[in-house]
């Protein structure tokens, strides 16, 4: 590898309860570190919470399903800067819970695609008759 240090950034949610996540962070974590990379995490929801005025603003791209509703929980503008100021090669989402189309950027993103989980959400929002309960 070159002098330059090629940075690859891990974001998690950092939830101690999801195990499963934590699990494969961890095993992304040795598989980048081996392959020669720096690896930086990034627990989103303990890093980066979000604010009342960021969730409301955010809230119609869960609606739209762009996002899913776990997105609301932390900030992604301010993940963004930190992912600009690391400037890493590649960025890897651990969950769609950690994909946010504003972390989209000159780094390769990829998204480790775990389930639909979320698609619950809206099937079970579909089934409350009364629409601001949904």
């Amino acid at each position: 590898m070159s002098e330059t240090t090629h940075r690859v950034v891990l974001l998690d949610l950092g939830r101690p309860t999801a195990t499963g996540a934590r699990r494969r962070l961890e095993s992304l974590a040795e598989v980048v570190t081996a392959a020669g990379y720096e690896t930086v995490e990034l627990h989103l929801v303990a890093e980066f919470p979000s604010c009342a005025r960021e969730v409301l603003r955010r809230v119609p791209r869960v609606l739209c399903s762009i996002t899913v509703p776990e997105t609301l929980a932390w900030s992604p503008s301010s993940v963004r800067k930190r992912l600009d100021e690391l400037a890493p090669v590649v960025v890897i989402c651990v969950t769609t819970r950690c994909f946010d189309p504003d972390l989209l950027g000159p780094w390769r993103l990829y998204l480790d695609y775990v389930d639909r989980l979320s698609v619950s959400y809206q099937d079970r929002a579909e089934m409350e008759p009364v629409r601001w309960k949904r």
